[in-house]
């Protein structure tokens, strides 16, 4: 009897695991219509996305933030006094412990700038707590010459987790911010005429520093590797130095503004003289301005010294000419004996050029006076860290430069956003040279409560931007800030109106999800129309490809749930930086995040690795077309051209993530920057400054054997007046040309949007494409296309290149 009683537990408890286990996969197979059920709850929606203040959104904790010297000290532009040393290259590393003392022996190397998953030998465990560390520890050694300098400085451009560093056994100081420059006083410790020992020790892991700190908030990233990111140097200087530099062009009177910071270190009070003067980058002999200024330093302090001086005729910087001035400043003080002494100085790269965002009947972005519209890509640099075959890349400056240079050009883009955290400085200045408009957003992504922003301290992250601005603003190529990434928490709106003084020459995005700060501030809007329906980014029903047939295309279009765009500016400009849901790996094969939005277009079919390629270079620029044709935003940027893309049955064993990317780029070969083909091929045609786009993607708008007219859209996205040539042709299945209409010359108005008609007999053929044409008959522009396939069982049939042009 004892027996039987005691049986009747086991029973219980068997019986309620399978009905949990029932439960559970009736909920995994019914997700998406509980999510929706969710998102459609008013109530629960307004919860979700409310973040509450916490006990440390003040908290703080002292760092070393850039006060004398260190302001973008990881290029030397033509600074004679001055003196700067790298110290970038192999270091050594140890891991250990979160303590004061370093390992006795270190039996690993590792190239600086870089992550610790380039370390030789490798290490276990990295990006995550792990038993076999709490810190990393790193090491390098450097010889200076016997002549010294009053002040010496080493200088961290970005480090993560938390910095604390020694200088010949002596601390020098620590710091916290991940994405921030930390400058350390090594003006005692520093030996001149002998080796000098460096150790930096980083924290293994993101749980070795407080909750409140803003290390970054990405669901996509599944290790946060540790490392010293960027670029390590050691500045040395007089005893008055130049601790930042601010310019400000305004292209309006013809004028620079720049404003230095300057810094005595010393004991006394001296009288300083700084000479500005600017000349073309790379002709310093050819000075266009010049002034000097003296003035009075007290000791210990700092003082902003401002010289506004005129450019007569400047050449104006834009994506289409990068033309770069470089300002030299020269800090000299009197000493004793009434005798000028040179101290500092800096050379600084800049651009003379306006840019602005603008609400209302004329809104959109403005560059240099002149409505700019804004075509382009984003670089997830943070999510490329985790890419199994990123290795040192990013910080390999020929790589970086092909890659900035080679397919966005060939592209026409003239501009991409830094998704969820800024590149390591030397990015800025490719981009500079080469140019390109960016927005340079934080790693800050925060749709619902429970993420790792909801815990950041207020105090923390307003130090982490005001260091951020100060370290780049500098650069011509950063059009606007961009606080944050699709983002409801209110933290990012009071961290804008915190810094926002700081820099009057540019606005600032907040995450689409909030009201613009400013008056004329953008809003970013992800309208993924494809995501089956239902729960992200956000739709009210699964929308299709016919629907691009109807919608307008404005904004806001992304109306619904935590995912809702802020609707209540609509006099604001909007810009659209991601738009498709459709990704896929180098295999071939969608992305688990994808796999939906798939299914929708091809009605569940499994499609080939070269039909899935084919389908989503076909509809991601047709896409790109559309929300570009029907000039509702002021920019149409394309996600992703960087990012993390592995797919967990092609990974090597010893990758330690062994998943497929969530999203994913279009490379098939990063380190050769080989781009899937197709996309390559028709990502030139939707992006060109002249477009053509077919409006009709319904099979019923082309009813067999009848004559109908084909609705298209016309841009000119350039400031000159173009005369074109439009054809229509329609090509079977086998490549030939059954149908074509004769050429219509059209004229393309600056700026212009037209919309025409053409009439065309529709054969009476079950599948067939239509190829638009806009070509120029003077070679004024190249030729563009596009394709709307009709009839065909799914977007994933190949095409034939178009090689009937002007038949």
């Amino acid at each position: 009897m004892t027996l039987r009683w005691l049986k009747w537990p086991a029973i219980i408890l068997s019986a309620l695991v399978v009905l949990l286990l029932f439960l559970a996969v009736l909920a995994y197979a019914n997700r998406t219509r509980i999510l929706v059920s969710l998102m459609s709850n008013k109530p629960f929606v307004e919860w979700a996305g409310t973040f509450e203040r916490h006990d440390d959104y003040e908290s703080e904790i002292p760092g070393s933030h850039a006060k004398a010297a260190c302001q973008n000290s990881h290029a030397n532009w033509g600074e004679t006094t001055r003196q700067t040393v790298s110290l970038d290259g192999l270091w050594e590393i140890e891991e250990g412990s979160l303590t004061e003392t370093a390992p006795h022996a270190f039996t690993h190397s590792i190239a600086v700038p870089g992550l610790i998953t380039e370390a030789s030998p490798s290490f276990e465990e990295v990006g995550k707590r792990s038993k076999y560390r709490d810190a990393f520890w790193y090491r390098t050694q450097f010889t200076l010459s016997d002549t010294p300098s009053t002040q010496a400085y080493i200088c961290l451009h970005k480090a993560v987790y938390g910095a604390k560093v020694w200088l010949n056994g002596v601390a020098l100081g620590e710091h916290f911010g991940a994405y921030t420059l930390s400058e350390f006083d090594a003006s005692e410790a520093i030996r001149y005429g002998s080796e000098n020992e460096l150790v930096v020790r980083l924290g293994a892991d993101r749980s070795q520093l407080p909750e409140f700190l803003p290390l970054g908030d990405d669901d996509e990233i599944e290790r946060w590797h540790p490392g010293l990111w960027d670029s390590v140097s050691l500045v040395m200087t007089g005893e008055v130095s130049i601790a930042n530099i601010k310019i400000e062009p305004n292209i309006d009177t013809d004028q620079v503004t720049i404003k230095a910071d300057v810094y005595n270190s010393g004991q006394t009070p001296k009288h300083v003289r700084l000479s500005q003067q600017i000349a073309p980058w790379l002709q310093s002999d050819a000075v266009v301005a010049a002034d000097t200024i003296e003035v009075a330093l007290d000791a210990g302090s700092h003082t902003t010294i401002s010289m506004t001086l005129d450019i007569e005729a400047p050449q104006l910087w834009s994506p289409e000419n990068p033309f770069l001035y470089l300002s030299s400043a020269a800090l000299e003080y009197q000493n004793d004996n009434g005798e000028w002494r040179a101290s500092d100085d800096r050379a600084t790269r800049f651009g003379m050029r306006k840019v602005e965002w603008r609400s209302g009947k004329n809104k959109g972005f403005y560059l240099n006076n002149r409505l700019y519209y804004l075509r382009g890509t984003n670089i997830a640099l943070h999510r490329f860290f985790g890419d199994a075959e990123r290795g040192s890349l990013p910080w390999n400056e020929n790589w970086v430069r092909r890659l900035l240079t080679g397919h966005p050009k060939d592209f026409h883009w003239n501009s991409f956003r830094f998704h969820n955290g800024r590149a390591p400085n030397f990015w800025y200045d490719i981009a500079d040279e080469t140019g390109f408009i960016i927005a340079d957003e934080y790693n800050f992504w925060s749709v619902a409560r429970g993420t790792e922003s909801g815990k950041w301290s207020a105090a923390e992250l307003e130090k982490e931007f005001r260091g951020w601005m100060r370290e780049n603003w500098n650069h011509p190529s950063i059009g606007w800030w961009d606080a944050a990434n699709e983002n409801n928490n209110p933290l990012s709106t009071d961290i804008i109106r915190r810094v926002r003084e700081l820099d009057s020459t540019r606005q600032w995005e907040n995450g689409g999800y909030q009201a613009p700060v400013g008056p004329n501030d953008p809003i970013e809007e992800h309208p993924y129309k494809l995501n089956s329906g239902g729960t992200l980014n956000l739709n009210d029903r699964a929308y299709t490809l016919d629907d691009f047939s109807t919608m307008d295309g404005h904004p806001p279009q992304a109306t619904w749930g935590l995912f809702a765009t802020y609707a209540d500016a609509p006099d604001h400009p909007f810009i659209n930086n991601e738009y498709a849901f459709l990704w896929i790996t180098q295999a071939g094969r969608p992305t688990p995040l994808a796999q939906s939005a798939f299914d929708t277009m091809t009605g569940g079919l499994e499609l080939s690795p070269q039909e899935y390629r084919e389908a989503y270079a076909y509809v991601t620029s047709e896409l790109s077309a559309y929300w570009r044709a029907m000039r509702g935003y002021s920019g149409v940027q394309h996600f992703v051209y960087l990012s993390k893309c592995n797919d967990k049955d092609d990974l090597p064993e010893n990758w330690q993530v062994q998943t497929t990317s969530a999203t994913c780029d279009s490379f098939l070969d990063v380190e050769a920057l080989e781009l899937e083909p197709r996309w390559r091929a028709y990502a030139r045609n939707v992006f060109a400054p002249q477009l053509i786009y077919l409006k009709e993607w319904r099979n019923a708008a082309y009813p067999r054997g009848e004559t109908v007219a084909i609705p298209m859209v016309l841009l000119n996205d350039g400031y000159d007046p173009l005369t074109g040539i439009v054809r229509l042709y329609i090509v079977d299945g086998n490549g030939t040309v059954v149908q074509a209409s004769s050429p219509a010359s059209v004229s393309l108005e600056p700026l212009g949007k037209q919309e025409i008609e053409i009439a065309l007999n529709i054969p009476d053929i079950d599948a067939f494409t239509v190829f638009a044409e806009l070509s120029s008959p003077t070679e004024a522009f190249e030729t563009v296309w596009s394709r709307r396939k009709v009839g065909h069982p799914h977007p994933g049939v190949a095409l034939p290149d178009p090689p009937f042009s002007g038949r």
